[in-house]
C-alpha cells in the first residue's frame, strides 16, 4: 500500500512539473489556459495511472479476442517508462513477520493521515457553516444578471456562493462604498466566476488538499489556481470594456472595507497577489488567444498523457501471455479439448501424467499457476505467487485433456520428453487463462531467498568434463524412511540448483553464490521434513537437506534477500463448465 501511494505521488509530481512547464510556455496567453493546466494537475491526484492502465488491459483483451492484436508485443520504450513511473517496490508487504502479526507502522501512518484529513475537513466545514449562515441571512436584489444577486449583512467581500446553482452575494451598503462603474466592474468579475464554474473546480481541488494534505505540491497548485482564476476574471472584465482605473479602484475599495472569503470555493475579488493584479489591470494586460499551433501542442500533450498509461496497460496484458517460458515455435499452445472437474474426495491422489496425446492431472490451482508461469525445468515457489482467493490453495481439480494429433505427430516428434512437458505447462497456462479467467502481472520484489555458498573447507565435489555426456539428474528413493537421493552426472551447479529449487523442498528461491562454473558428478541424499501436521517417521534417520549439502558436497545454505520475479494474481474465477 505504501509503495502504491508513493508511486502515485511520484507520477502526479511528474505531471505537475509537466503542467508547470506548459504554463510557463503559455505565459503570454490567456490566464484561462494556465488555469486549466493547473486544474488538470490537481485532478491527476484523483486519477491514478493504474485506472488508465486497467482500461488499456481491457482494451487489449477486446482487441485480442477480435484477432486484431494477436501480434502486439511490449515495446522497449513503454517498458522503460513503466519502470520509471513505478520505481518503488512494495517491500513493506513482504517483510517476514509472524502470521497475523499487526503492522503497527502502517497503522501509525494511517492514523496520522486520518487525523490530518479530519482536521482539514473540520476546518473547511466550520468555514462553510459561516458562509452558509451569511447566505441564509441575505435578501434578493433586483439586478439584471445571469444568476441571482443577493444582499448579505456583515463584512464578507462580494463573492459567488454555490457549486451547481451559484448566487452572487453583495455586502449591504456596498453602493455607499463603490460608485456605479466600480460596482458594475465588481459584478462583472463575480459573474465571470459563476460562468466559469470556479466554485466547482475549487471544490474539486479542496478534496485533493484534504486527501493529500501532507504533500506540499497540492497546496502550491491551489495557490496557482487562485492566481490564474482571478487573472482570468480580470481579463474578462477588461474585455467587457471596464476602465482599468475604475476597476482597480473598485478592488482596492473592497479590500479596505471588507474581509476576504474564508473558502476558495466561494469565489471573491480580493484573492491572489493584489499588487501584481493591479499592475496587470492598469497596463490593460490581456493574454493572447491560442493559435492553431499552440492548440495542437496542448492536444498532443493531452494525447500523450492518455496514451502512455493505456499503452502500458496493453503491453502489460500482452506480457501476461508471453512472459516466462515460451513455446518452441513462439506461440502459446493450448489443448484441443479439456475436462475440468472439482475433486471432492478426502485424499485426492496428486500427480501429472502424459502419454501420447493424453494428459491428466489431479492438482490444486496454485501448483498449476506455479508450473505454468515458472521458468522450467523448475517452478515458482509459493512465496512467488501473490494474491488470489483461498480456494486456489485448497481445492483439487481433476483435469483430463487431449493434445492435438497434428502437434503430437508433427512438432512434438522433434522434442525431447522435457521439452514436451514444457509445452504441456504452456497449455496449462492457456487453460488457466481461458477456463479460469486468470489474469496476472509480473513484478519484482525483494524476497527472502536461500543463497547456496561454499562451506568453510571448500567444495567436496570433483569436476566431470566427460565428452559427449549431457547433464543427467536422476531421483531415487533408497528406501530408508523418507530419504531422497539425487544422482547428478556431468551437470553445472546452476542446472543442479534448477532441479533442487522446487517449492516442496526449499519453500523459497534458491540463488547460486558458489562461484563454481565447471560440470560436476555427485550424489546427494537427505531426509525431507515432514509436511506440517504430519508426524516424522521413526525410521527417518537421514540428514536434513541443509546438513547433507554441507557434509556431502561442501556447500551450505544461507538466508538472505534478493530481487525475485513474482506473479501477482489480479483476477481468477472458478472454471467454466466442460
Amino acid at each position: 500500500m505504501i509503495a502504491e501511494v508513493t508511486n502515485h505521488l511520484w507520477q502526479s509530481t511528474v505531471f505537475v512539473i509537466t503542467a508547470g512547464l506548459l504554463a510557463l510556455a503559455f505565459r503570454r496567453n490567456r490566464a484561462e489556459v494556465r488555469y486549466w493546466l493547473w486544474f488538470s494537475a490537481s485532478v491527476k491526484f484523483l486519477v491514478p495511472f493504474t485506472l488508465l492502465m486497467s482500461l488499456g488491459n481491457d482494451l487489449f483483451g477486446r482487441l485480442a479476442s477480435g484477432k486484431i492484436a494477436t501480434e502486439i508485443t511490449a515495446p522497449a520504450l513503454l517498458g522503460t517508462i513503466a519502470e520509471i513511473t513505478q520505481p518503488f517496490p512494495d517491500t513493506l508487504s513482504i517483510v517476514p513477520a509472524a502470521r497475523h502479526a499487526t503492522n503497527w507502522f502502517l497503522i501509525v501512518i494511517l492514523g496520522v493521515w486520518a487525523c490530518g484529513f479530519a482536521a482539514v475537513v473540520l476546518m473547511r466545514f466550520r468555514e462553510w457553516v459561516r458562509v452558509r449562515a451569511t447566505l441564509r441571512a441575505s435578501t434578493l436584489i433586483d439586478i439584471a444578471a445571469s444568476v441571482h444577486v443577493r444582499s448579505s449583512p456583515g463584512l464578507l467581500e462580494p463573492g459567488v456562493v454555490g457549486l451547481l446553482r451559484p448566487v452572487v452575494l453583495l455586502p449591504e451598503g456596498i453602493l455607499k462604498t463603490l460608485i456605479r462603474p466600480q460596482l458594475e466592474a465588481v459584478l462583472a468579475h463575480e459573474l465571470s466566476h459563476a460562468r466559469r464554474r470556479d466554485n466547482l473546480t475549487a471544490a474539486v481541488h479542496m478534496i485533493v488538499e484534504a486527501l493529500f494534505w501532507f504533500y506540499p505540491p497540492v497546496w502550491w497548485i491551489g495557490a496557482r489556481l487562485v492566481e490564474e482564476r482571478e487573472r482570468a476574471c480580470d481579463e474578462s472584465v477588461l474585455i467587457l470594456g471596464s476602465e482599468p482605473c475604475e476597476y482597480a479602484d473598485a478592488i482596492l475599495n473592497v479590500c479596505k472595507h471588507y474581509v476576504q472569503s474564508p473558502l476558495v470555493c466561494v469565489s471573491g475579488i480580493i484573492g491572489a497577489d493584489l499588487k501584481r493584479r493591479i499592475v496587470h489591470i492598469m497596463a490593460r494586460h490581456i493574454g493572447q488567444g491560442l493559435t492553431p499551433g499552440r492548440k495542437l501542442v496542448l492536444g498532443g500533450a493531452a494525447a500523450v498523457v492518455i496514451a502512455i498509461p493505456l499503452g502500458l496497460g496493453m503491453t502489460g496484458a500482452a506480457r501476461n501471455g508471453t512472459l516466462g517460458a515460451e513455446s518452441t515455435n513462439g506461440r502459446l499452445p493450448s489443448f484441443e479439448v479439456a475436462s475440468i472437474k472439482l475433486d471432492k474426495s478426502p485424499m485426492p491422489p496428486s500427480g501429472a501424467h502424459l502419454s501420447g496425446d493424453y494428459f491428466s492431472t489431479t492438482t490444486k490451482v496454485m501448483p498449476m499457476i506455479m508450473t505454468a508461469y515458472g521458468q522450467h525445468p523448475r517452478t515458482l515457489s509459493f512465496s512467488q505467487v501473490l494474491g488470489g482467493p483461498a480456494w486456489i490453495r485448497t481445492d483439487f481439480y481433476d483435469i483430463d485433456a487431449k493434445v492435438s494429433e497434428s502437434i503430437v505427430n508433427g512438432e512434438w516428434k522433434k522434442l525431447s520428453p522435457g521439452q514436451r512437458w514444457n509445452e504441456v505447462w504452456l497449455m496449462e497456462r492457456s487453460l488457466l487463462m481461458n477456463r479460469f479467467k486468470l489474469q496476472v502481472k509480473h513484478e519484482t520484489k525483494e524476497l527472502p531467498v536461500f543463497e547456496l555458498v561454499l562451506a568453510k573447507n571448500g567444495p567436496k565435489i570433483a569436476e566431470d568434463n566427460t565428452r559427449d555426456q549431457s547433464c543427467l539428474i536422476n531421483h531415487h528413493i533408497p528406501g530408508k524412511g523418507l530419504e531422497l537421493e539425487l544422482d547428478v552426472k556431468s551437470c553445472e551447479v546452476q542446472k543442479f540448483i534448477g532441479d533442487l529449487n522446487s517449492p516442496e523442498l526449499m519453500g523459497r528461491e534458491l540463488v547460486d553464490k558458489t562461484g563454481l562454473h565447471g560440470r560436476y558428478s555427485f550424489k546427494l541424499g537427505w531426509t525431507p521434513e515432514a509436511p506440517p501436521g504430519m508426524p516424522t517417521p521413526s525410521d527417518s534417520s537421514g540428514p536434513s537437506l541443509f546438513t547433507a549439502l554441507r557434509e556431502q558436497l561442501g556447500l551450505r545454505l544461507v538466508s538472505g534477500k534478493a530481487p525475485v520475479d513474482v506473479i501477482v494474481i489480479e483476477h481468477i474465477e472458478r472454471p467454466t463448465p466442460n
